[in-house]
């Protein structure tokens, strides 16, 4: 097959070579561009698509969750994958002005517009979203918001609703010892509860616990989470 003229389909991609430029003899010069196949859009619309209808009418809350992780796990493997490709952005484009049209019938019924905290807690997400923490990785920016949204804005030791200068993204085990930037390793914490997790001087742990005024069992987490991070639990 003459690449300078036809696509060739290659495990979901398909490829061209084009012109660009000339070689020092004059001669044409070719790059490879790649999209996603057409038969590979077409499997990813339609997955996406059912997936969307399936946020419709959820049994529960558990089953929301289940359908909404999956729906993200789906598109983050399929980005993954074509991400090689050269022209991907513009596949990307034509197949989320669809799948976002029947988001948007699916949801309609759903969504309402916040009041209140709900508005505090959009706008401070949009603001994650829009300030990503700098020399950090994607995963660990992405995650970040992702806890957010999960967690409801709320401290995962106090459960308590924090400000946006409050949040700290806290690595249960320290990149330092092999942590990654993975969901599974983040959780949100408020700044103070984030220096008792990680302090050491018996003065520094007092202060922060008179701060705090925290329960047994929110004790209890702090204690979990410096036991991951090899540091003796606070006695009271």
């Amino acid at each position: 097959m003459n690449l300078k003229r036809h696509y060739s389909e290659f495990l979901g991609f398909k490829l061209k070579a084009k012109q660009k430029g000339k070689k020092p003899n004059g001669e044409a010069k070719y790059v490879v561009t790649s999209h996603i196949s057409d038969k590979a859009s077409k499997r990813i619309l339609t997955r996406a698509n059912q997936t969307a209808k399936n946020m419709a009418h959820p049994k529960n809350d558990m089953m929301t969750y289940q359908i909404i992780g999956a729906y993200n796990a789906f598109v983050m493997g399929v980005h993954q994958y074509y991400g090689l490709a050269t022209e991907v952005n513009k596949d990307f484009h034509r197949i989320s002005f669809h799948v976002n049209r029947t988001l948007k019938a699916s949801l309609k019924a759903r969504l309402k517009r916040p009041q209140g905290q709900q508005l505090k807690c959009r706008e401070i997400l949009l603001y994650l979203m829009r300030n990503p923490v700098l020399n950090r990785s994607i995963e660990y920016n992405d995650n970040r918001i992702s806890h957010y949204s999960g967690q409801l804005g709320k401290c995962a030791v106090t459960g308590r609703l924090m400000e946006v200068h409050e949040i700290h993204c806290h690595h249960k085990k320290p990149a330092a010892s092999g942590g990654d930037d993975s969901y599974e390793n983040l959780t949100l914490i408020c700044a103070d509860v984030h220096r008792l997790v990680h302090a050491t001087k018996p003065e520094t742990l007092q202060t922060l616990l008179a701060n705090l005024h925290l329960t047994p069992y929110q004790l209890g987490r702090v204690n979990h989470l410096r036991q991951l991070c090899e540091l003796a639990p606070i006695e009271c």
